[in-house]
């Protein structure tokens, strides 16, 4: 894609420079955001054209990573910073429900590489309940909604009345898809993916089907992880890798699937051709 031709790494670093947001470190740790030029005939000299910090007083994580067709990038991860939502956004503070102790939500911004300081940007929200709470991995579809996905161990995060599955399934962490409008103002879809046991997911794409459809990688523990239409159907081992595929209103119900070949598989990407997604 062209909106790709320069590399976007996102990592968890301590500090940054460029033209940015935040020019030092927050807290134990922030998340970062750089764009790199890579062709200097096409853009110039190579090397970053675009970083910056993002964090608060906590420790912040960037995880995963995509890039429209405009080249607005859309950073998923997690924060027990407290305030870093901006105005307008769905969430605008890390859960603490414990007085001033927030024990990890997870999060996506959306930036504006080409634009500097703080117009850059578009928006960030927190997205989780009362215990901790991380994004693995992004995707954004051709109208800018940004899907998320990750794993939780709060019985409160938030759902919406159409999920596939409105609570928590049980064990150690249960895996989530949750999808965000264009402005990270509104949950449009979220669901709780998980048997009794543990179930994390690792990575996210989606279709160009309208609307779009989400695929979600990962690993599950539980011998009751829902199913449907399954490669197989049986437990490999004691933890197994899954594919779910999660169709929004208006298409076939959402369908799990189980993939295995040995007890430690571990999904971490499920690829579709000509997507945006990591």
């Amino acid at each position: 894609m062209e909106c790709l031709r320069n590399w976007t790494f996102l990592f968890t670093r301590l500090s940054a420079e460029l033209q940015c947001i935040q020019g030092v470190n927050g807290g134990a740790g922030d998340a970062f955001l750089s764009k790199i030029n890579t062709n200097s005939a096409v853009s110039g000299a190579a090397g970053p054209a675009y970083s910056t910090l993002l964090g608060g007083a906590g420790l912040d994580q960037g995880n995963g990573i995509a890039v429209d067709a405009s080249g607005n990038a859309y950073v998923a991860g997690l924060s027990n910073s407290l305030s870093l939502g901006t105005a307008g956004a769905y969430q605008t503070n890390c859960t603490a429900p414990s007085g001033n102790t927030c024990e990890g939500d997870a999060f996506v911004a959306k930036f504006n590489p080409s634009a500097t300081g703080a117009a850059s940007e578009l928006y960030f929200t927190y997205v989780g309940g009362s215990l901790a709470d991380s994004a693995t991995g992004v995707a954004v579809d051709t109208s800018g909604d940004a899907y998320i996905t990750g794993s939780t161990v709060s019985t409160d995060y938030p759902t919406t009345a159409d999920a596939f599955q409105r609570t928590y399934g049980g064990g150690n962490a249960d895996a989530f898809v949750t999808k965000l409008d264009p402005a990270g103002a509104t949950l449009l879809y979220s669901s709780y993916l998980g048997g009794t046991n543990t179930d994390v997911a690792n990575g996210i794409a989606i279709d160009k089907a309208t609307p779009p459809g989400a695929y979600i990688a990962g690993q599950t523990c539980s011998q009751d992880f829902p199913l449907s239409n399954p490669a197989q159907a049986t437990p490999g081992g004691n933890c197994d890798a899954f594919v779910f595929q999660s169709r929004p209103p208006g298409r076939h119900r959402d369908q799990p699937d189980r993939l295995s070949v040995c007890a430690s598989d571990a999904g971490n990407h499920e690829p579709v051709p000509d997507d945006h997604h990591h």
